[in-house]
């Protein structure tokens, strides 16, 4: 029987993955919500990659969040609005999304700790 080559793509990423998970544990966000800081196309990109993996995307934080959807069934909310409130109380792992070298993830993670997150990751 032959294989596809996107079949074995997987085959060989699913054995990577659990042989990385046996050495160094599962990752922060397994079994737990996520949301993701930053709506463009880095952040989106992140909650495709992750949403494939069967991951929580609960949805984006960011300054220019309206409740526009940035990927299908995912918003974008400002990191003050009442929306990332009710998400702060599911205690989910912040998830930096920005590739920008003009921006601070020092200031941003500050932020994100202040607002309440508990865990974010870059």
């Amino acid at each position: 029987m032959t294989m596809s080559n996107s079949a074995l793509y997987e085959r060989a990423f699913t054995a990577v993955q659990e042989q990385r998970d046996s050495r160094l544990g599962a990752p922060p966000w397994v079994g737990r919500k996520i949301v993701i800081y930053g709506a463009g196309g880095f952040g989106r990109d992140l909650a495709k990659a992750l949403l494939r993996q069967g991951a929580s995307v609960m949805g984006f934080l960011d300054q220019k969040g309206n409740g526009q959807e940035a990927v299908p069934g995912l918003r974008v909310f400002r990191p003050d609005s009442p929306e990332a409130q009710s998400w702060r109380e599911e205690k989910p792992v912040a998830i930096i999304g920005v590739f920008n070298f003009g921006v601070s993830f020092r200031e941003i993670n500050e932020a994100l700790t202040a607002r309440g997150f508990p865990t974010v990751l870059t």
